[in-house]
């Protein structure tokens, strides 16, 4: 299985030879399948190698922010040793959810 960073060396590749977006992205699906990023990722990077940042890591602090309440989840926890995390996310609005 490649790694994000594979596909945002992939995608650069393809921003080079002056593809679209569009175009990139199936080329990219066509070698790689489900796992490929989508179109809409595709454009997110080129956007960012137009503007000539070509770096593929991920800048600290991506991603949505955790907001639950440890002490909470430690007390839920304890009084239900049982209760799954979608369980306890569909009782208590948590924002997290694994199977």
């Amino acid at each position: 299985m490649e790694s994000r960073r594979d596909f945002r060396v992939i995608m650069l590749y393809e921003f080079k030879l002056s593809h679209s977006a569009a175009e990139a992205a199936r080329n990219i699906a066509l070698a790689f399948g489900t796992d490929s990023p989508s179109e809409g990722t595709v454009r997110c990077w080129f956007a960012k190698f137009s503007s000539g940042d070509f770096d593929f890591e991920d800048k600290p602090g991506r991603g949505r922010r955790l907001s639950l309440d440890d002490q909470a989840l430690r007390a839920a926890v304890e009084t239900k040793p049982d209760t799954t995390t979608c369980t306890w996310h569909g009782e208590e609005n948590a924002k997290v959810c694994t199977p």
